[in-house]
């Protein structure tokens, strides 16, 4: 299920993953392929017909997730190779109008770059940062706070990145444990980024993280726990040159503009450097064109 770009992680609700979990304990009850795939039609059926409280259908994004998420639940219990898979899946017609809508959404954003001042952007982590470290702690301050001056995600912050001083680079921070690949082996590379500012702030805010957090808890249990308190904080603290609040899932984007300007070499053109700082795919320019959303002022 190739899609144009990185999508969002893939978190759905606590009642489909009970479903899922319902669908593969009944695959594996069922005696042949042929039944398997019934009943994966049955679900694929179920997936596109539902319907929210108020009557309306879930949208075509939502669905995707979900489906995402069945057959990451078939390869844990059957194998990357389990024939059903090629019955679970978004079909080729939905996943064109996916790659599409992306697109235009792309270009839409390229051509309404959000401004943002690096100095008092900056500025406002490491006030923010300083404080919730010497004064008043606050996991979801913290991962918010860490979130806009290193450019990672929520959940990395909080359970499965790992993070350490570059010696050779003062600016720069040792990192792996991306949550956002599906190539295990791309997930615990090690690769190198610069942050913001404040860096003993931001492993000293890490390394309390780790206390507090179960490195094995769910990307969607931890969104459901605390994306609400994250979000709050970080609309806060992080604002672009209009004073406009800047969302979570948008700090990942005003980072890298930042950084760029920061720290990109001369010999370097921009996109490849947010690329290597991003932890892209080598090679993976078109991924990373995603991430353009701000320009420094």
């Amino acid at each position: 299920m190739g899609t144009a770009a990185e999508g969002m992680p893939m978190l759905i609700s606590r009642a489909e993953q009970e479903r899922i979990a319902a669908f593969i304990d009944r695959l594996r009850e069922l005696p042949t392929e042929k039944a398997r795939s019934g009943a994966a039609l049955h679900e694929l059926y179920w997936i596109h017909t539902r319907k929210k409280r108020d009557g309306k259908r879930y949208s075509p994004d939502v669905n995707r997730k979900v489906i995402i998420a069945y057959r990451d639940a078939i390869r844990a219990a059957f194998g990357e190779d389990a024939p059903v898979l090629k019955t679970m899946h978004y079909s080729k017609a939905r996943t064109d109008d996916y790659n599409a809508r992306l697109v235009a959404f792309r270009t839409r954003k390229h051509h309404n770059l959000r401004p943002v001042n690096a100095s008092e952007y900056i500025t406002a982590g490491e006030e923010f940062i300083a404080k919730v470290v010497n004064e008043s702690w606050s996991n979801a301050k913290a991962i918010a706070a860490v979130c806009g001056l290193t450019g990672r995600r929520p959940f990395e912050i909080a359970c499965t990145g790992h993070f350490a001083p570059d010696p050779a680079r003062p600016h720069y921070i040792l990192f792996s444990g991306q949550a956002k690949t599906r190539d295990a082996d791309r997930a615990q590379m090690t690769y190198s980024f610069p942050v913001l500012g404040a860096r003993d702030h931001i492993l000293t805010a890490v390394a309390k993280l780790r206390e507090n957090f179960d490195p094995n808890m769910s990307n969607s249990e931890f969104s459901q726990g605390w994306a609400g308190d994250i979000n709050k904080y970080a609309r806060q603290v992080f604002h672009d040159a209009h004073g406009e609040e800047i969302k979570p899932r948008d700090l990942r984007e005003a980072y890298v503009a930042i950084a760029v300007q920061l720290f990109a070499p001369s010999d370097v053109s921009d996109i490849q450097f947010m690329n290597t700082i991003l932890g892209h795919k080598p090679g993976s320019l078109d991924t990373t064109t995603y991430y353009i959303g701000f320009t420094v002022v």
